[in-house]
């Protein structure tokens, strides 16, 4: 499955990233390019960092428990 559209980055290679060490959307761009462009992807690695790392966010609305936060974190509001 295509997740970031703007850097052409599928749900492997953020896994990879993730299982590499990223815990972060900016540690995840970094790696494999995804979540660094407009920002439609952040939603889904929100989601496959917290099924990776278990663990609290800390910001409001992250339903997605990542250890994300600051400008990582992506929320619909």
């Amino acid at each position: 499955m295509l997740v970031c559209h703007c850097a052409a980055v599928n749900e492997a290679s953020v896994r990879t990233a993730v299982d590499s060490g990223a815990r972060t959307i900016s540690e995840v761009a970094a790696q494999c390019g995804a979540g660094g462009g407009c920002g439609g992807c952040r939603p889904t690695i929100c989601r496959l960092l917290g099924a990776s790392h278990r663990g609290a966010c800390g910001a409001d609305g992250c339903a997605s428990g990542a250890l994300i936060s600051g400008a990582d974190h992506y929320s619909n509001a």
